[in-house]
């Protein structure tokens, strides 16, 4: 399994639109449609059209991914606790201000080429 088909199903842990992951996982739509294809051909998740309107499919966990996704959650969290114990409160800050700020900075820079790309769609 790949990080990106990792992040998926951690992503999934409430069922979602393809829309709310590709957010999520700060990618195309099309790429998580093919990340999706991937992990329910694998048993992971399943799909389903939205009640409300048909046309927004949801993605949902299977239970063998509710598994992986628990485990991958487990794995972070103690890596996560692990930097947590090595550095100081301050340290710890900084580095979520810094991740935060660039985080930002990511988001920030890809508005405007969406804008671009939907203003020259047919």
């Amino acid at each position: 399994m790949t990080p990106q088909q990792a992040e998926l199903l951690c992503a999934a842990v409430t069922p979602s639109a393809v829309k709310e992951l590709a957010d999520a996982l700060r990618c195309d739509r099309s790429n998580v449609t093919r990340l999706v294809d991937r992990a329910s051909a694998h048993g992971y998740l399943s799909r389903r059209g939205e009640e409300e309107d048909g046309r927004v499919t949801v993605v949902e966990l299977t239970p063998q991914g509710e598994r992986l996704a628990k485990r991958f959650l487990e794995v972070l969290e103690a890596q996560t606790e692990a930097l947590r114990a090595a550095w100081s409160a301050n340290r710890a800050a900084v580095a979520v201000e810094v991740l935060n700020e660039i985080s930002n900075s990511l988001d920030a820079a890809k508005e405007p080429a969406r804008r671009r790309r939907k203003r020259f769609s047919p």
